[in-house]
């Protein structure tokens, strides 16, 4: 884990069609100059944030593939959301997941997730299957 993570810009923003104040959070310190945000929604009215990690996913966030999940990418997002936690001093959340992995991560890295809040599940003809095996295979508190 980079210890030389810091936070460089803050940027006023709305989101969901101008219907949220937001912040986007940018951040120095990571390898190979890659570039990595937080989008802030709400923090200072809350003492222990929502947190969600999003792993960059080319097929699903760019071509809306219904059926990718990429796990490399979820570790790095897994290190990197430590990073950018401390930078912010977060030292506590609430991780929005079902995947018990993301917690375990977190918390093996120092961030004490206090608590588990389920997401959405979003189930179609295309990724029952893979639903099916993210709950069996990985634990995942996926209700089909």
């Amino acid at each position: 884990m980079n210890k030389d993570v810091s936070l460089h810009t803050i940027v006023p923003i709305s989101i969901l069609g101008g219907d949220v104040d937001a912040h986007f959070f940018g951040f120095n310190g990571f390898a190979r100059d890659q570039e990595h945000f937080a989008v802030g929604i709400g923090r200072d009215q809350c003492d222990v944030p929502l947190v969600r990690v999003h792993s960059e996913c080319i097929t699903g966030d760019v071509f809306g593939s219904q059926r990718c999940d990429c796990g490399p990418q979820l570790q790095e997002a897994l290190r990197t959301l430590k990073e950018i936690l401390r930078a912010l001093g977060v030292d506590q959340c609430r991780l929005l997941t079902n995947n018990p992995e993301k917690v375990a991560q977190l918390r093996a890295g120092g961030i004490d997730v206090i608590e588990q809040v389920p997401t959405g599940v979003f189930l179609t003809n295309h990724n029952r299957n893979y639903l099916q095996a993210k709950a069996v295979k990985s634990a995942h508190s996926i209700k089909l």
